[in-house]
């Protein structure tokens, strides 16, 4: 189900574009990927904040610190996704802050790459390292308690690695074709959502793998 999900998502997504049938529902601020979006990332929130409450007393000082920037970044994620509120309840941006921001909304990540590209950019990219590492070298253990205790819960389970693969390079063909400046791949738009939909979906996981393992061990 972790592989089949994922790529059953991407093949509907690519088809709607290519026959133009329903791919509307997809586009836009309350359309399904960044529906989506928010829900996982506000789910990965809610579950660390669930998980840190309950078994606080269980962790050391550096997996308290981990958690609580993870839960920060998911909030963070899926607020800026439906600009804090904005896409749902409508209300105007300020005039003074529509002089900063690209779109004119209430979201700080359209204000400067380093609150959008960037931090997108180097979480995919930790996500991709912790989760490849223990597939390139499974001698190691990194997943494992016993023989790493002090970061076996930074490596995410192996099931995580499609959704993490498929946020890493969904929105290639796109970059290829920017850079380019030709059109080498036939690409849907918006690829960029979808993307940021799989990062989220992936952080969703990658929380109730730890939970999971938290309970078994």
């Amino acid at each position: 189900m972790t592989v089949i999900l994922p790529c059953c998502i991407v093949y509907i997504w690519f088809i709607s574009y290519c026959l133009n049938i329903g791919y509307f529902l997809w586009q836009g601020e309350l359309g399904i990927v960044e529906t989506l979006t928010v829900l996982c990332s506000g789910g990965a929130a809610w579950s660390a904040l669930r998980l840190l409450w309950l078994d606080w007393s269980r962790f050391d000082l550096i997996l308290r610190i981990a958690l609580c920037c993870f839960i920060l970044g998911c909030i963070y994620i899926a607020g800026e996704e439906m600009s804090w509120g904005q896409h749902y309840f409508g209300w105007q941006t300020p005039q003074w802050w529509s002089h900063y921001n690209a779109q004119q909304e209430t979201n700080f990540h359209n204000t400067s790459r380093w609150l959008n590209h960037y931090p997108r950019n180097v979480l995919s990219i930790a996500l991709l390292v912790f989760t490849v590492a223990p597939l390139l070298f499974p001698k190691k253990k990194w997943n494992d308690p016993v023989q790493n205790p002090r970061l076996w819960w930074a490596f995410p389970e192996r099931q995580c690695l499609p959704v993490i693969l498929l946020a890493v390079t969904i929105n290639m063909p796109a970059r290829l074709n920017h850079e380019f400046d030709d059109e080498l791949f036939i690409y849907p738009p918006f690829s960029v959502e979808l993307r940021e939909m799989f990062i989220s979906w992936a952080l969703l996981l990658i929380i109730v793998s730890f939970s999971r393992r938290q309970v078994e061990g």
